[in-house]
């Protein structure tokens, strides 16, 4: 039962009706012709019939009908063609006379119309008229005018395949045409089912192919690639472009799998890291805050003082935690596109150099931009340039240690303006810098000597990638580490600065 519920079987089912259909009708059509071709080509044969009998002998004497000659000339010609049968019409079309059975002579009157038109020969044959035996049936006929002088006396009519013909016609097309029309037909069908049978079979082979690889992809786990055969000989028709797209889709199925479950594994250790960034910080305020209540009758006023500081430093170190992991989240929400507006960046950035000014010299740093002057003009959102400059002048000082320098750089090309931001710090070790810009990543050995949240990087590149600005890192261990990325001075099409 499977198999008929299958496309070829069905296709082979449809194919069958519709040569039984188109069978049947060509049998009705060249039965039909054939008769038609047999009429007409009687009718030619028999054309001048009547008018060999009408001239024969005198069928009409003063203006009467002679019936004994008509039956003469009857019985003469039934001897030469059983099937002829003769009437003589009068001008009228009333029947005059016959050599047939009264009884078997159904109409009295004749229509003229065809007679006329077979006289004149205007008519294409095969032409019929009207069969005085069988009233509503018409036959091919031969006839001809019986004048007297320029007066017509009467008309002639002969049918040319009478009742007899009909009988031995019914029972050789009953014997022979219709048996050899039917066992051709019959035969002609079950080839095309069988012939449809194997052609679909084979066409839909490929297609057959395809669902059992989509049914084994289906149960899979959208891990492996779809490859599916594709036949070389077929390359351009509908089932390989079939292939081809399933074959698109179950990529894309399998990459957007993959990430998801890189978006998992990055989830788990999104959460397990901001438990332990998050839990340090609040254990330290809840310790600090617990020894003051615990034992403030035994602590100083400067001691409860200090905990109570140090208690507000990590909160505050949680506050900026939290409001990191936010904008972060913000940044990477997809519905946040950059305002792009011309403005001039050495300014921005002699901000930020006297906005640290103070955290550099009291750590003994050197902080300086260069040039000092200048215009450096860029095109990008200035709020978040300003996070972008203020990330990476933090992360330099974190990492540079006393008596180091930390040494900003603009330099103007055709369309660009670079930056350049470089230490005197520990440095990065070359297989820590691809996964520095990753949330909550410290490079080897950084993170027992500075503390920080992780994030800042990964905030940086997250803002260029909206600008569509790559940022490029350049370490060496113990000499220090430069970010550097550029910005364009000219407007374009905020569209094109805008990613996902």
């Amino acid at each position: 039962m499977h198999w008929l519920n299958s496309l070829p079987a069905k296709l082979s089912a449809a194919l069958f009706v519709l040569f039984c259909a188109i069978g049947l009708t060509a049998f009705s059509i060249g039965r039909y012709a054939t008769d038609m071709y047999h009429q007409e080509l009687t009718q030619r044969l028999n054309l001048d019939i009547a008018a060999h009998i009408a001239a024969d002998q005198a069928l009409m004497q003063n203006g009467r009908a002679n019936l004994a000659a008509l039956k003469a000339l009857a019985h003469y010609a039934m001897v030469i063609n059983p099937s002829t049968e003769i009437y003589l019409l009068d001008p009228g079309g009333r029947v005059l006379g016959h050599a047939l059975p009264e009884a078997s002579v159904q109409l009295e009157r004749i229509d003229l119309t065809p007679i006329e038109a077979f006289i004149d020969g205007s008519a294409e044959l095969p032409l019929m008229g009207q069969d005085p035996r069988h009233p509503g049936q018409e036959k091919i006929f031969s006839a001809t005018a019986i004048m007297e002088g320029d007066q017509l006396q009467a008309y002639l009519y002969t049918i040319l395949g009478g009742k007899r013909y009909d009988s031995l016609s019914t029972s050789v097309q009953d014997s022979y045409v219709l048996t050899i029309s039917t066992m051709a037909i019959a035969a002609a069908v079950a080839f095309a089912f069988f012939a449809g049978v194997i052609i679909f079979y084979l066409l839909t082979r490929r297609l057959r192919k395809l669902t059992r690889y989509v049914e084994t992809f289906q149960q899979g786990d959208f891990s492996q690639p779809f490859e599916p055969p594709l036949s070389r000989a077929a390359q351009a028709d509908e089932i390989s472009a079939l292939v081809l797209a399933f074959k698109a889709m179950a990529n894309r199925i399998n990459q957007q799998y993959s990430a998801l479950k890189q978006l998992d594994r990055n989830r788990r250790e999104l959460i397990t890291n901001i438990s332990h960034d998050l839990r340090t910080p609040l254990v330290s305020v809840q310790g600090y805050l617990e020894t003051v209540l615990i034992r403030r009758d035994r602590l100083s006023e400067t001691e409860q003082l200090n905990y109570l500081k140090k208690a507000l430093k990590h909160g505050k170190r949680l506050r900026k935690l939290i409001a990191e992991l936010f904008e972060l989240s913000r940044l990477e929400s997809n519905f946040l596109e950059p305002k792009i507006e011309r403005f001039h960046l050495l300014e921005l950035l002699q901000d930020l150099v006297q906005d640290f000014g103070y955290q550099a010299s009291r750590r003994g740093i050197q902080l300086s931009v260069a040039p000092p002057s200048g215009e450096f003009c860029v095109c990008a959102d200035i709020a978040m340039m300003q996070r972008v400059l203020e990330n990476l002048i933090e992360n330099a000082l974190r990492y540079t240690p006393k008596g180091g320098w930390v040494k900003i750089s603009l330099a103007q090309t055709e369309n660009q303006v670079s930056v350049h931001i470089a230490d005197s710090g520990c440095g990065i070790k070359s297989h820590d810098i691809p996964k520095i810009f990753d949330r909550f990543y410290r490079a080897t050995g950084a993170a027992k000597a500075v503390s920080g949240s992780g994030l800042g990087l990964a905030i940086v590149k997250r803002i260029l990638d909206l600008h569509q600005a790559p940022i490029e890192v350049k370490s060496e261990p113990d000499r220090g580490t430069a970010f550097v990325f550029s910005l364009p001075s000219q407007l374009t099409d905020r569209r094109d600065l805008a990613t996902a």
